[in-house]
């Protein structure tokens, strides 16, 4: 009898930890954009987005220049739309330009 009992009181902890777990994960991803978690460099939502449009672009850039037969060049546009880029924006390109070049030329 003892056993049922434990067994009964330990279901709503089962449950109520892992709905905790699953709400723990929901918030993490909404917190991480693009792959880009919060730290460093990108310090706020505003941050994560100009970083996820500089990896964007510079992905697309990349793979253009590498159809194009031209040289590598990871350095973005001084504007774009007529936007100057921010710091994380600038990251970003860099990064995904340089990892879409390597991924092209190497294989």
């Amino acid at each position: 009898m003892s056993k049922v009992f434990v067994l009964a009181a330990l279901i709503p902890i089962l449950i109520l930890g892992t709905t905790f777990v699953q709400n723990s994960v929901a918030q993490n991803q909404t917190k991480s954009t693009c792959g880009i978690r919060l730290g460093g460099m990108i310090r706020t939502l505003s941050d994560q987005q100009q970083y996820c449009l500089g990896s964007a672009d510079g992905q697309k850039t990349a793979n253009g220049d590498f159809q194009k037969h031209g040289n590598f060049n990871n350095s973005p546009p001084l504007q774009t739309q007529g936007l100057n880029h921010t710091a994380a924006y600038t990251e970003g390109y860099k990064n995904s330009y340089s990892d879409e070049w390597s991924i092209l030329t190497k294989g």
